[in-house]
């Protein structure tokens, strides 16, 4: 039976005994490692390190990584697994500066307003974030003449400073849009601002080709070509 009661196809119960087996995997996996504070950069293919079938301890644990990764992450390493194989976790451990520090130095009104609007965009255009109760605008009471006042959700705002934050590291594109897209969605999944900040600039820097996301957009249009999708 499933949690509402209704019994569970023989589809259903099979992808859910695999995902329990996958998931045993990677906790046995991560126990043997010694915990996802050992996964780091360099195990992944963006560090420059070739994966080889030699047979050191490292080479089996990374290509043991490899097969996981393929299966997906289970929810309860997501967050961590992510921060650390994107190279979040070394780029904030050689900042010079703190995340905080990194957000309110962004003086520029046209990338501030610039984000301000894909911020509103998100939450009110984007299918997957109005109803989500993180971004959800929140009713705090009625003005006069019935009119309801909202406060904005505060992830709205955590968005916005891992926006800002952003566009001062990665100096190349400031900012792009799509970007917030791919921010608002790492938020969710890891729920941490300043976590989801450094997964989000180590993405943006490591997984992506050069000029990606400068102002031309050269390495976003050579990839739409590619799948026939421009035009």
């Amino acid at each position: 039976m499933d949690s509402v009661g209704m019994e569970a196809s023989v589809h259903a119960r099979s992808n859910a005994q695999r995902w329990e087996k996958h998931t045993l995997a990677w906790k046995e996996f991560l126990q043997n490692l010694g915990g996802t504070a050992k996964l780091s950069f360099s195990w992944s293919r963006q560090s420059g390190k070739k994966w080889t079938q030699s047979l050191t301890s490292m080479n089996r644990q990374r290509n043991t990584l490899r097969m996981l990764m393929h299966g997906g992450v289970p929810n309860e390493y997501r967050a961590d697994v992510w921060y650390r194989l994107s190279g979040g976790s070394e780029l904030k451990a050689r900042s010079p500066n703190s995340y905080q520090q990194l957000y309110q130095s962004q003086l520029d009104s046209r990338i501030r307003n610039q984000i301000d609007q894909v911020c509103v965009f998100v939450i009110i255009h984007e299918p997957s974030f109005p109803t989500h109760s993180l971004f959800a605008k929140r009713v705090v009471g009625e003005e006069k003449a019935g009119e309801t006042r909202l406060e904005e959700a505060p992830y709205v705002a955590s968005l916005r400073r891992i926006l800002l934050a952003s566009s001062v590291v990665c100096e190349d594109f400031t900012y792009c849009q799509g970007m917030n897209l791919l921010a608002a969605l790492l938020l969710v999944v890891i729920l941490d601002e300043e976590t989801t900040f450094w997964t989000f600039v180590g993405l943006l820097q490591y997984s992506f080709p050069p000029h990606y996301f400068d102002e031309t957009l050269s390495g976003a249009r050579i990839d739409a070509v590619l799948l026939d999708l421009d035009g």
